[in-house]
């Protein structure tokens, strides 16, 4: 009966030109279920609970992959075999084209035994490893020794750096195979290029001492300047000619290898004039100017003035003056310059945007246990 009751209203709803949602909603709707400030909290509580299993899986997963690059860092076969699976799984399998890989496989054959090359993929592993590292930890210091050792091994290098040091590692084969983005990017003052010393002074090793431990500044500075004094020798030995064909021609190829470094700016600015005439007063003036904020205003005020008599020819003395002038309202409170906050660490991506293991869309790469099929 009520059914019919319905139709028949159904059909003088129609007639009489009523919307039908209208109608329906009239006979349907029901007051909406509200949660309860209880009902609330406990869901927060759940949703904390499941970020804190993701973040820490995420964790595990990370570490795991600073692990397979640090281990293959200290051995060139299996620097070259996880560089062709990590080149393969990119480039080929998530681009659908495996059956091309052996071709490709087959063309890499003697960049694979170019000393070059296997040094460049270590450097870059050692150094993505460190990167990892320091993106997981808490703190700076954690991962700090290990960093100024990894400084003093690039003044060991025997050849041109290649690409693979001249590259972010975050733009690496192995970062990309790894997933590695989101990581690399939590932290704001890391150099990702593993050759870029200025950079890895500049971005890290100089702010970190100056919040934490200006005492050490000046042994930094003096070590900076050793590292990128070394470095400017040696790129000037790569391009020297040798005294018979065979050198000559070989120092061609390393003065060639070293104009294409140039592109990227990590290498120019080794070149042996400018260093002489530019880099090297500039990394002198930002010594001192770090002496008198932060470590004694008398002795680096008193070492700023006797550079700029010193230097009264150079291109940068009149800029050099401006910073002079900038700087003396920020001394003589007796108390060196407040050194920058501490950035905001940077949140963690909320749970909704992290990718499943298994991704049914195309999306991203498969992934066994955490790590892209083919690598694990």
């Amino acid at each position: 009966m009520k059914t019919r009751s319905s139709v028949i209203c159904l059909r003088a709803a129609l007639a009489a030109g009523i919307a039908l949602p209208t109608l329906l909603n009239a006979q349907t709707a029901a007051p909406a279920a509200k949660l309860s400030p209880e009902q609330i909290a406990a869901i927060q509580e759940q949703l904390g609970q499941l970020r804190a299993t993701v973040e820490g899986r995420f964790s595990e997963m990370n570490r795991s992959a600073g692990d397979v690059f640090r281990q293959a860092a200290q051995d060139p076969k299996a620097a070259v075999e996880l560089y062709a699976k990590c080149y393969r799984e990119v480039h080929f399998v998530r681009e659908g084209r495996e059956d091309e890989y052996r071709d490709w496989e087959d063309s890499q054959k003697d960049t694979f035994k170019d000393p070059r090359f296997i040094e460049g993929i270590l450097v870059q592993l050692r150094y993505l490893a460190l990167s990892c590292e320091a993106a997981e930890a808490e703190k700076l210091e954690t991962v700090f020794p290990a960093l100024l050792t990894y400084v003093d091994s690039l003044t060991a290098l025997s050849d041109v750096p290649s690409q693979q040091l001249l590259q972010g590692v975050n733009q690496s084969v192995f970062a990309q195979a790894y997933q590695l983005d989101e990581l690399l990017a939590r932290n704001r003052e890391w150099e990702m290029v593993p050759f870029n010393i200025p950079g890895i002074y500049e971005k890290t090793v100089m702010p970190h001492l100056r919040r934490n431990d200006p005492s050490r500044l000046m042994g930094a500075w003096d070590k900076r300047i050793a590292h990128q004094t070394q470095m400017a020798q040696f790129i000037a030995n790569l391009e020297e000619k040798g005294n018979n064909r065979d050198d000559r021609r070989a120092a061609e190829n390393r003065a060639r290898q070293v104009g294409d470094g140039r592109g990227g700016n990590v290498i120019r600015q080794y070149d042996e004039n400018e260093f002489k005439q530019v880099t090297l007063p500039n990394l002198q003036w930002n010594r001192l100017k770090d002496m008198a904020l932060y470590v004694d205003q008398v002795q680096g005020v008193a070492g700023l003035l006797a550079f700029l008599r010193e230097q009264t020819q150079n291109v940068k003395v009149a800029d050099w003056l401006d910073e002079m002038e900038s700087l003396l309202p920020q001394l003589g409170s007796g108390a060196p310059a407040a050194p920058p906050a501490e950035p905001a660490p940077v949140a963690a991506p909320p749970v909704g945007s992290i990718p499943a293991a298994t991704p049914a869309a195309p999306a991203g790469p498969p992934t066994v246990g955490g790590v892209p099929r083919g690598l694990e």
